[in-house]
């Protein structure tokens, strides 16, 4: 099954992962937030979406791989 994708958000400070939505055959939407690393592009959290906004934690999940991933 093949997810299409709705957007894509890039952040300008370049700090905060990118987020890509995706819809779902449930009418649900699903989340990815990724970044870049040495010229690749690195998942680093996926969710399915059950509000309107992101929840807290889920960004924070993504920052803290993402603090972990530039070391």
């Amino acid at each position: 099954m093949a997810l299409a994708c709705r957007y894509a958000t890039v952040p300008a400070d370049g700090d905060r992962p990118l987020g890509i939505r995706t819809d779902l055959p449930t009418k649900r939407a699903a989340r990815v937030l990724l970044c870049f690393y040495r010229e690749h592009l690195v998942a680093l959290h996926s969710f399915i979406k059950k509000m309107r906004a992101t929840p807290d934690e889920d960004l924070a999940l993504a920052r803290k791989r993402q603090v972990e991933l530039m070391r």
